[in-house]
């Protein structure tokens, strides 16, 4: 015979019990759904913005290296350049062929550049590059001078550096550096930095006589903006007084196009992620103003970059 206390501890849960306990199971999952969502995408949000501080911080510190070094052509009074010739240059075209004479001519003009392209503006021939952004052109040679037993390569352009004066020297293939009595020969650099349609940051070197392909440098860039620092100057009677730099955007004139001493760029980057809580932004520089949509997740870089080599003069 089974026992009533038995049958009392056999019975089971009741139907309420089982929906109650449903209904917590309900809960609990919603908030660990709801946690893990959110957790998703603050770990997103993370990732979005290591990557644009990552390619801001290497955009930043790849154009310093690069236009810290412009208008520096050897080991000779800089002053050696400026002959009534050479000073009353134009300031040359970014896609023009280069040749020992107009080398000559651009030497004054350390940086240079294109505001604000219009549509469909081809840099060189070649990438179309985005509406309203800028070209930069930088002019400089190689940091590491030529070795004694080294031919000139054919197509490629050298600065000799004499003891007060320079030469500029067009490569065959054949003159080796030792035959030409030098005292210091660099390679001729010149370089165009620009952003094209796809958002994407790339360079063309002049190489062997001719433009290079375009090297890309990095994705997602939004807006590639300039200005250029000249000396502000104070004249008190006989003296003229150097007070820091003013910032301006081109177009310059030849004269302050020689006078540029600093370069302050601006990247506008853009993530890839667009499940942003950012709200609606609007970011104001270079004389621009640029509104962008909510849910974008965007960064704006800024660096002032010093010419060594000018601005100490």
């Amino acid at each position: 015979m089974i026992s009533g206390n038995y049958q009392k501890n056999c019975q089971g849960y009741t139907l309420i019990e089982l929906m109650i306990a449903a209904a917590l199971s309900v809960f609990v999952v919603t908030i660990l759904n709801g946690t893990l969502a959110k957790t998703a995408k603050f770990m997103e949000e993370i990732k979005v913005t290591g990557d644009l501080l990552q390619t801001g911080q290497y955009l930043s510190s790849y154009l310093g290296n690069e236009v810290s070094m412009a208008g520096f052509y050897g080991e000779f009074e800089r002053s050696a350049i400026f002959d009534s010739t050479v000073a009353n240059s134009p300031v040359p075209d970014v896609c023009q062929t280069l040749s020992r004479t107009n080398i000559t001519q651009a030497m004054p003009y350390a940086v240079s550049g294109k505001n604000n392209v219009v549509k469909s503006y081809q840099v060189c021939g070649s990438d179309i590059v985005k509406l309203g952004t800028d070209v930069l052109s930088v002019r400089k040679v190689s940091s590491q001078k030529l070795k004694p037993k080294s031919k000139l390569k054919s197509g490629e352009f050298y600065v000799q550096s004499l003891a007060d004066s320079f030469d500029v020297l067009s490569g065959l293939g054949s003159s080796a550096v030792n035959k030409i009595n030098t005292v210091s020969v660099r390679r001729w650099q010149q370089t165009l930095y620009y952003l094209s349609k796809d958002n994407v940051f790339k360079r063309r070197r002049y190489l062997k006589g001719r433009y290079a392909p375009a090297e890309p440098l990095a994705q997602g860039v939004y807006d590639f903006q300039l200005e250029y620092g000249l000396r502000k100057t104070t004249v008190l009677g006989n003296c003229t007084l150097s007070n820091g730099l003013d910032f301006i955007t081109a177009p310059l004139s030849d004269a302050q196009w020689q006078q540029v001493v600093a370069v302050r760029i601006y990247f506008l980057l853009q993530g890839s992620w667009r499940g942003s809580d950012q709200s609606k932004t609007t970011f104001n520089y270079a004389n621009h103003q640029v509104e962008i949509a909510p849910g974008k997740t965007h960064k704006l870089f800024k660096i002032t970059i010093p010419i060594i080599n000018l601005i100490q003069k």
